[in-house]
């Protein structure tokens, strides 16, 4: 389990545009994180120079993160209008820094990207750009069955030329139908009749 999604992350990785986003977000977490130091500061000088309140480091990265999510416990208040403004501010910035922007940009730059990914790991959509002169068959039936003939005729006609006006020989190993090989055996329901009549369900025709 584990080496496998280690697998699938190092192959998700090794796209370009994976490491654009990647490195994209990166940006956006250091500036946000700027942003709650920044917060963090004016909060210090807004509560010992106008509050006349002391508070740690920790409480103020603690009040900016609580008012930025807007949870807002309360424990920590401002009684001025300058600080009340300054809560405000941190709070609509929180909205949209926190609630809006980076959900959206975790979604579109990782997530998505990573969905879709998974979905071009389980079914390929396409071939490698180097894979060429090359017939997938989805399915063996009647269609199926007349274009290896086909394919074969085309096949013998390209390896013997001089026999295309008389009868056809055994094909060659390595042809479309030694590819298919026991595709062909198809099986009947049928009753057995002294040996004469048709095989029985399981025998090959």
């Amino acid at each position: 389990m584990l080496k496998t999604l280690g697998t699938q992350l190092a192959l998700f990785y090794r796209e370009p545009q994976v490491r654009r986003n990647l490195r994209a977000l990166s940006n956006y977490v250091v500036v946000l994180l700027a942003i709650v130091g920044a917060y963090s500061v004016l909060f210090q000088i807004i509560m010992v120079r106008i509050e006349g309140q002391t508070h740690s480091w920790i409480s103020g990265v603690y009040w900016t993160l609580v008012t930025m999510s807007t949870l807002g416990f309360g424990d920590i208040t401002f009684q001025t209008d300058l600080g009340r403004g300054f809560s405000v501010l941190v709070l609509f910035s929180g909205v949209i820094l926190l609630l809006i922007v980076l959900p959206f940009a975790f979604i579109s730059y990782l997530y998505a990207p990573w969905l879709q990914a998974q979905l071009r790991l389980r079914a390929p959509r396409e071939l490698p750009p180097e894979t060429q002169d090359h017939v997938i068959l989805c399915d063996y039936d009647a269609v199926a069955e007349s274009v290896i003939e086909q394919f074969d005729l085309i096949w013998d006609s390209l390896r013997h030329p001089r026999a295309r006006s008389g009868a056809r020989q055994p094909p060659p190993r390595g042809r479309a139908s030694d590819r298919v090989g026991r595709a062909r055996r198809r099986t009947v329901v049928g009753t057995d009749a002294g040996g004469g009549g048709p095989p029985r369900r399981g025998e090959p025709r």
